[in-house]
């Protein structure tokens, strides 16, 4: 039986402001410290499930709503239809967990492109679950 846990370095989301994100992160506004949130969560993330969480190429093709494992889809030309990928994959029984580790804070025009791509991703996994299920029982 899976014990999920909630390590104690773990801030719940409402609580993380610009300033505690500094405070955990320092400044993250790219180059080499840009993967301290996500190697932060994914950290959490294996403590509080005991099992791997592997980093992953895969994403969502929003044109035929499928899960596709593609490293750099902007070298093709269809490179649009695919959305971020996902930053990790658990195995959990007979099931796959796919992952993805965002931390928006603040407001703002880079948070607001952010919070699009996060929109469409998230469109994304609906329709995914939705073309899945419906195939499963129709």
């Amino acid at each position: 039986m899976l014990k999920i846990n909630c390590p104690e370095k773990v801030i719940k989301g409402n609580l993380i402001t610009k300033e505690k994100r500094h405070e955990i992160f320092g400044c993250v506004a790219g180059g080499a410290d840009s993967c301290k949130p996500e190697n932060f969560q994914r950290e959490m993330i294996i403590k509080g499930t005991n099992l791997k969480c592997n980093k992953t190429n895969i994403r969502i093709n929003l044109r035929n709503n499928s899960l596709v494992n593609i490293r750099q889809p902007n070298k093709n030309v269809d490179g649009f239809d695919y959305t971020e990928d996902f930053d990790g994959v658990q195995f959990i029984k007979d099931k796959i967990v796919y992952i993805n580790f965002k931390c928006i804070v603040e407001k703002g025009g880079s948070q607001t492109r952010s919070l699009r791509e996060v929109y469409w991703f998230i469109q994304g996994q609906l329709n995914v679950l939705k073309k899945n299920i419906f195939c499963k029982y129709t």
